[in-house]
Parts: C-alpha cells; sequence; structure tokens
C-alpha cells in the first residue's frame, strides 16, 4: 500500500487475486528486456494492459465518508489535527425513578441484571427487555427449585421478559411456557437447556426463513443440585432430578444459540461452541461481512473474545480482540462488553472491573471499525460512574446491550448493585439492595464531544471524497459559535467556503451554510473540513443526502 497527500493505492480493495496475478505477470513483461517478452509486448490484451494501468492510479481516499452516516469522534480515524478543543466523555442522566426495574417475584427475587438485551421497537413504538433473573431460595431451606418440569439448583440464572412504552414502567406479560414451582404464570422464557446465562439477542430481519427474525446467543451447562428432601411435598418428589434427554456434551455445555420468530418463543440448538462464557453476550450482524459476530470472554478469561459465523450455527474459534493492560491499574480486567453497532461503529461498553483495588465496577467505552481491531476512548474516562456511597448503585454500574435511539434520545439500561464484587479482598459482601436495573439517557450523539471555552479551538478532518447532500452539525454552542471552514487537501480554504455562517444554537441537527456557495459545486472532489468552535460542544457532522 502506498500513500500519497491523504490518499492510498489499495489494489486488494478494488481487484481480485486474478485480476492482481494476471497485472503482475503484464507488468513483468512490459518492463523485461528478455527477447522472449519483446516477441510478446504487442500481443497482451487490451483489456490487462487496462487493468495494470487503472491499479496504478486508482486511488481511494484513506478516510471515507458514506451520505447519512454521522461522523462521531470516538476514535481518530476522520482526525488530522485538533487545536485548542477537549475530547470529553459526556456521561449518561440517571433516571431519578431508579431501579426502573427490580425483582417482584419469587424466580426473580435475588436478583434481576442486564446481561440481557433492551431493544426499541420502532412499529410497535416500545422497549422489549429479555433481562437474567435469580430466584429467591425456597422458604423451607431447600437446595433446589423446579423449573421446566425438572430439578435446578436455587441460584440458577433464568430468562424473563418486559415491555416498556417509555422504559421507565415496566409491564412482566405472562407467557404461559415455564414452570417455575409448578406454575408457568410467569414472564419467564424457556430458552437454554439448564442454567442460562448472558443472553444476547437480535433482531434479524434480514434472515428469509421467519422462524429466524431473532437470534440469540449465549452460555448453559447442567448445575446438578443436591439430593435435598427438605420441604418436598408429594407433588414436589415427582418431580425428575435430571432433564429428560440430556447428553455429556450439552451438560458439559459451552456457547449455545437459539432462534425465534417473535423474541419469545424460541428453539434452542447446540452447543456450537465448546467454551464457557461466565459474562454478559453479544449477537450482532455486520452487514458488511455478511456474518453474525459474537462476543464474550469464550475461554479468555476477563477479557473480550471475537467469534463469527455465516448462518448462527457454525461459529469460528473464538480470538482475543481486547484486555486490560498495566495502564488500567493494579488487578484491571474487563468483567464483560456489550456491544452494539453506532452510525456504523462497534461501539463496546467496556465493563472497568477493579479487582486489585476497590473490586467495584463502572462503565467504560471501547470502539472498533471492524471488531477486530478496538482502541478505548478517550482517554479512558468513565462513561458510567458508580452512585454515592450507599445508592442502590455504588459498587456496580454495568451499561447493557443496546444503544437506543428514540428521537433526540438515546436509551440505555444497566444493571444497579450495591457494594463491591465478591474477591480475596472482599470474600464477604452484605448487600442492602438485591441487583436490580436502572435506566439513563444521553444526548443522540452524545457519547464524546470535543470542547471549547472562550478561546477558539479548530478541528481539521483528514481528506474524503465530499458525498451528496448538505452538511449538518450536532453542535451545543447557544452561548458560543461554530464555524465551518471547506478546505482542500492541503488544508487551504477554498473561495467561496473560507467560512460558514455563524451558527449559535443548541441542536441535533443544525444546516451548516455559506453565502453565495453551495456544497454541490464541489461534490466528488477531496477536500477537508475546518470546525471553528467557542464556548461550544460538536458532537457530529454528516452530509444529508435525504435532503
Amino acid at each position: 500500500m502506498t500513500r500519497t497527500n491523504g490518499w492510498h493505492i489499495t489494489l486488494a480493495q478494488k481487484y481480485s487475486p486474478r485480476d492482481l496475478l494476471a497485472t503482475a505477470l503484464v507488468a513483468v513483461v512490459l518492463i523485461s528486456p528478455a527477447p522472449a517478452c519483446a516477441q510478446i509486448r504487442g500481443s497482451i490484451a487490451v483489456q490487462q494492459r487496462n487493468i495494470l494501468a487503472n491499479a496504478l492510479v486508482k486511488v481511494k481516499p484513506a478516510f471515507q465518508i458514506e451520505p447519512g452516516v454521522r461522523q462521531l469522534f470516538l476514535d481518530d480515524v476522520g482526525i488530522d489535527k485538533i487545536d485548542g478543543l477537549k475530547r470529553i466523555v459526556n456521561q449518561p442522566k440517571r433516571h431519578p425513578g431508579n431501579p426502573v426495574l427490580q425483582g417482584e417475584h419469587p424466580w426473580e427475587k435475588a436478583s434481576a441484571s442486564v446481561y440481557g438485551t433492551m431493544l426499541y421497537d420502532e412499529k410497535a413504538k416500545v422497549f422489549r427487555l429479555w433481562y437474567l433473573c435469580s430466584p429467591a431460595p425456597p422458604a423451607s431451606g431447600r437446595k433446589w427449585v423446579e423449573v421446566g418440569g425438572y430439578r435446578r439448583v436455587t441460584n440458577c440464572t433464568l430468562l424473563a421478559y418486559a415491555t416498556s412504552k417509555d422504559g421507565v414502567k415496566w409491564d412482566k406479560p405472562e407467557l404461559n411456557q415455564l414452570s417455575f414451582e409448578g406454575s408457568k404464570k410467569n414472564n419467564l422464557i424457556d430458552i437454554g437447556i439448564d442454567n442460562p446465562e448472558g443472553v444476547g439477542v437480535l433482531h434479524a430481519p434480514h434472515e428469509i426463513d421467519p422462524a429466524r427474525r431473532f437470534v440469540a446467543f449465549f452460555w448453559d451447562r447442567r448445575l446438578t443440585p443436591p439430593d435435598d428432601p427438605t420441604g418436598v411435598n408429594d407433588r414436589l418428589a415427582q418431580v425428575p432430578k435430571e432433564p429428560p434427554g440430556l447428553t455429556e456434551k450439552q451438560r458439559a455445555g459451552g456457547m449455545w444459540v437459539a432462534f425465534s420468530p417473535d423474541g419469545i418463543r424460541w428453539k434452542t440448538l447446540g452447543p456450537v461452541l465448546r467454551q464457557g462464557s461466565d459474562t454478559t453476550h453479544t449477537i450482532l450482524y455486520d452487514a458488511k461481512l455478511k456474518k453474525y459476530v459474537g462476543f464474550g470472554r469464550m475461554g479468555f478469561g476477563r477479557t473480550v473474545a471475537r467469534t463469527e459465523s455465516d448462518d448462527g450455527l457454525n461459529w469460528t474459534e473464538p480470538k482475543l480482540v481486547l484486555a486490560c493492560d498495566a495502564k488500567d491499574g493494579p488487578g484491571g480486567q474487563i468483567y464483560g462488553m456489550p456491544t452494539d453497532f453506532y452510525e456504523g461503529l462497534y461501539v463496546g461498553m467496556f465493563w472497568m472491573y477493579r479487582e486489585g483495588t476497590d473490586a467495584r465496577i463502572d462503565t467504560q467505552l471501547a470502539v472498533s471499525r471492524d471488531g477486530i481491531g478496538w482502541s478505548r476512548v478517550a482517554g479512558r474516562q468513565t462513561f458510567l460512574p458508580n452512585a454515592k456511597e450507599g445508592s442502590w448503585d455504588d459498587g456496580m454500574s454495568r451499561v447493557g446491550r443496546g444503544i437506543n435511539v428514540v428521537g433526540d434520545t438515546i436509551y440505555l439500561h444497566y444493571s444497579m448493585v450495591n457494594g463491591p464484587h465478591r474477591s480475596p479482598k472482599f470474600p464477604k459482601v452484605e448487600r442492602k439492595y438485591p441487583g436490580a436495573i436502572g435506566l439513563v439517557t444521553l444526548r443522540r450523539d452524545g457519547f464524546v464531544s470535543l470542547d471549547a471555552g472562550e478561546q477558539a479551538g479548530t478541528l481539521l478532518t483528514k481528506p474524503f471524497v465530499l458525498p451528496a447532500g448538505p452538511l449538518q452539525v450536532n453542535v451545543a454552542a447557544a452561548d458560543g459559535t461554530l464555524r465551518v471552514a471547506v478546505c482542500d487537501e492541503t488544508g487551504k480554504a477554498i473561495k467561496g467556503f473560507q467560512e460558514s455562517s455563524t451558527l449559535a444554537v443548541d441542536t441535533t441537527n443544525a444546516r451548516v451554510s455559506w453565502k453565495g456557495a453551495t456544497l454541490e459545486s464541489l461534490q466528488g472532489q477531496s477536500i477537508r473540513l475546518r470546525f471553528t468552535l467557542r464556548n461550544a460542544k460538536l458532537f457530529s457532522y454528516w452530509f444529508d443526502a435525504a435532503r
């Protein structure tokens, strides 16, 4: 790959291996002094000569912007230079009514957590939440509970379902599909084989088969409870000790998948990977790769591993893609990282666990362009910190899977845990409150901003080919200003575009304009943008091709 003036020649992205091989042979013939080569130069196919010529001159911009895709500042891919601006992680706002969902029924009384997924159903205008819960131990002291027709350990993990119109008030419908202590009048989902954990749920409208419109990815294995007769009546005495038809491979467990037509009725398959993964999990569909992508620990401890699949059933061997380092301090570990797509980026909710110090967990951000190469965001600033001591969420604040944009607001749910994680430093932890689920909200695109104070600051982008549509910005400048210049590849302002009209507004969608000039005249050219801010926060910019 050769780089020149902000562009790079990328043969492999444009041409097939066959074309490249043919091109290389043609090049040898064209430059070789050998008589044999001289004899056949004249007979070289015109097509092959054209391939060589095109390969040598065809260039692609090092930074590309697709129409309608918002450009955020979580990484440096599109940034050439920042002068006088600070990159700030903007923390979301906790809902004053938190926790918005907690365990109130026997099957969820011990804990309700975000080892699941929250998705906004745009068509129905409701939030759908798949959350992990654990039952309260039987009052009799019995060491097992009946779930799904057989005995399970009392601390088993179960998948429950809830819906909400506003993300605050949640309904728990009776699904009547999984028995708990003899009754199916609950909101439990029948998924997995025994102890499903970290159930990542994906809405997959690209799937042709209507039975596969939802896909789940999770860890499961059999946890055999003790044979305890305490408090067992005649009915409970008939509950089988083992699930029927369980094979030894299934008992050993690993990563499983399940498919559903509606997100409620599921068919479990697997295990599809032998590795276990004691954390939350993510499953996404990468439309560029045309593959499912899964994230979890999957054999690498408290880190992030990645696997992929063409069909959701056959998965590649997991590979480590992200881990803590010395900058994270003693005992720094990734407890989990729910991941979602946002404006073409993989955005990870990085659960920062400090086992070697206070044994608490809060949330940072990580970002990737391909799901493989990751970077930590804005110097590892905290995205969601723990609340004040004594609060429901003073020990662990873990943002879950599901970046949900509704209007100009991002809705996120998170696990609220009181007290530190149990560890060698804290072997016994008395929790004032059981685990529950909270809601936080954020301005659209608001994860990171470039901030200027009284002194003006500037951002100069890398060169890119100007797409169609007017330039839009998400900016908070009610008490300040934002101006934009369009520059050539060298950074010199183009005549007529030296300075845009001043924006002094606080809005998620403002149009940038120039007096007497329009961007249509520059469309298709390689340009840069120079943003100049004073007393303002810039969250994103994009080109609105729909206008």
